[in-house]
């Protein structure tokens, strides 16, 4: 929006505290599993809440100008970003894929980009939550029948669930899995849950990614956003 020609954005967090575990606890959103190998399923039908977890990722953004005139690197470009917000609690989600796949939407939409061709992966936001669900559903209501050529990919069933850090995480995960021409897995997940949309989720061992576009999700208990970034 030409507000500033670069800004540094991303998130750090350390959660890890007795009031903090009690406080997620209290709202049932944590894991109960006594295997901590195994402990964030996402999209898998025996998952039961995240596993809370602490680390920061920063990104820095700029203009294309600013960045060759000093001599960046440039890692990957910005292609499509879109945000949307739900009327739910804070605690509890709402119930539904329509916000989720609304912000998605925009992403691509604001930017011309096509369902077809245009996105190879997606970067879940799942953590072996409610949101899963949520957010299976959404991607199913976005691509429709081309979903089933489209790789999905949840990086918290390996890093866990870093809050205000994890979305950054993603967009990091997914700019090197870009250039390395590579998708990582997704941990535990063994079963997968029919509500969550019956993705093509990438499991057992990482696939190569051929394509140059990926989408990142980050989804929350009342907000959603959906960034589209490209290997340059």
């Amino acid at each position: 929006r030409e507000d500033c020609a670069i800004a540094v954005a991303g998130g750090a967090e350390a959660p890890i505290t007795p009031e903090s575990l009690r406080h997620f606890e209290s709202y049932g959103l944590t894991h109960n599993n006594a295997d901590p190998a195994r402990a964030a399923r996402p999209y898998d039908a025996a998952r039961d809440g995240f596993a809370l977890a602490e680390g920061a990722a920063m990104v820095v953004l700029e203009d294309e100008e600013v960045a060759i005139r000093r001599g960046a690197h440039i890692l990957a470009y910005v292609d499509g970003f879109g945000a949307t917000f739900s009327r739910a609690p804070v605690a509890h989600p709402a119930p539904n894929a329509i916000d989720a796949g609304r912000a998605m939407q925009a992403a691509l939409i604001k930017w011309d980009l096509t369902l077809q061709g245009e996105i190879d992966v997606i970067f879940g936001t799942a953590g072996g939550g409610t949101v899963d669900a949520i957010e299976g559903q959404a991607i199913r209501r976005v691509w429709g029948p081309n979903t089933d050529k489209l790789w999905v990919t949840a990086i918290k069933g390996t890093l866990g669930h870093s809050l205000g850090a994890s979305g950054a995480f993603n967009v990091v995960a997914a700019i090197y899995a870009l250039q390395a021409g590579l998708i990582p897995l997704t941990a535990n997940l063994e079963q997968h849950d029919p509500d969550c949309g019956q993705l093509e989720v990438v499991t057992g061992a990482v696939r190569r990614l051929h394509g140059t576009k990926a989408m990142v999700n980050a989804f929350g208990y009342g907000h959603n956003a959906s960034l589209v970034v490209a290997r340059p």
